[in-house]
């Protein structure tokens, strides 16, 4: 499956201009073919650290293209034309990206307002931020000789309840979303999504909303951010010795929240699901968890992976 993606991967790239380096051409979106259910990280400039942690997933199905998470260091070029953007949580570290999200899908000539589903308690701000950006709208679309459209700009809100269970958030027919929401100690909503295509079911979870399963049908697939302790301590001792205080906030977040791959595997196992796609800092070992077969892992790259359509 990876080697198909990485091979319309590099078709979708286009020709390159004569004489010209192709490190030093504006990056270009990867479209997958309407039949793929394709996953790849946001990153389409390869994964560095930072992004590892926090949801940021493009998920592409029956020629639609979704987002989930929006963190605060995406780099959103080239993430090309959206459908919609679904948010995690609203802590500044998962969604401190989708300003830049709203002005990149727009200056790429988007025609119309942007669905963004998340929870009730964090569309609230975004609505208010959304809403003061009048001014830096307009200034845009007076640099633009009037070829944007402010009307355009924004977000289309779509609310999930505090309580939601896989409340339906998106539906074209072949293609459905349902989102399902919890409720941190700390007061924040935290979102898990299920992506349906055709008879292919992938479960989204963030760090944080991994620790409930969502019920119903039997997953194709899962993904979850993993981490490695080992790794993640060697990271904390060079935040602490460097003061990367903002590193550290994100360090111990991870350590607090992200289920090791022998808890990822065992989510996969309970969700009877086959395939367990996963991002983050997996160890040396991880692949001797998958000897046993039953799940088969695929941690995301560049490239991406497909979740198998004849799963079930």
């Amino acid at each position: 499956m990876a080697c198909a993606a990485a091979g319309y991967f590099a078709a979708s790239l286009g020709s390159e201009p004569e004489g010209v380096e192709p490190s030093t051409l504006p990056p270009t979106a990867f479209v997958a073919p309407p039949e793929a259910f394709h996953v790849s990280p946001c990153i389409q400039n390869g994964a560095v650290y930072r992004d590892e942690l926090s949801v940021c997933l493009l998920v592409q199905a029956g020629g639609k293209r979704l987002v989930f998470g929006t963190p605060l260091h995406t780099n959103w070029r080239a993430i090309g034309p959206l459908d919609a953007v679904f948010m995690m949580d609203g802590h500044p570290l998962s969604s401190g990206g989708l300003m830049g999200l709203r002005y990149e899908s727009w200056f790429d000539r988007r025609d119309s307002e942007l669905l963004l589903v998340s929870g009730e308690l964090t569309l609230d701000w975004v609505q208010q931020l959304d809403d003061a950006l009048i001014v830096p709208d307009a200034l845009s679309q007076v640099g633009s000789r009037n070829q944007l459209d402010s009307r355009r700009s924004g977000f289309a809100v779509r609310p999930v309840l505090t309580n939601a269970s896989l409340m339906s958030v998106f539906n074209t027919g072949d293609l459905r979303v349902f989102a399902s929401s919890q409720l941190a100690d700390t007061g924040d909503q935290l979102m898990s999504y299920r992506v349906v295509y055709e008879d292919s079911v992938l479960d989204i979870y963030s760090c944080e909303s991994s620790r409930t399963l969502m019920g119903g049908e039997a997953a194709t697939a899962i993904f979850v951010p993993v981490f490695d302790q080992v790794q993640l301590t060697r990271h904390q001792r060079f935040a602490d010795q460097n003061r990367l205080y903002a590193r550290q906030m994100e360090i111990r977040m991870a350590g607090l929240n992200c289920p090791s791959m022998t808890e990822a595997k065992d989510m996969a196992q309970r969700a009877a699901a086959s395939q367990l796609l996963t991002q983050g800092m997996t160890g040396e070992r991880a692949e001797r968890l998958f000897r046993d077969g039953g799940v088969s892992w695929s941690p995301l790259t560049i490239e991406g992976v497909e979740v198998d359509l004849a799963a079930q």
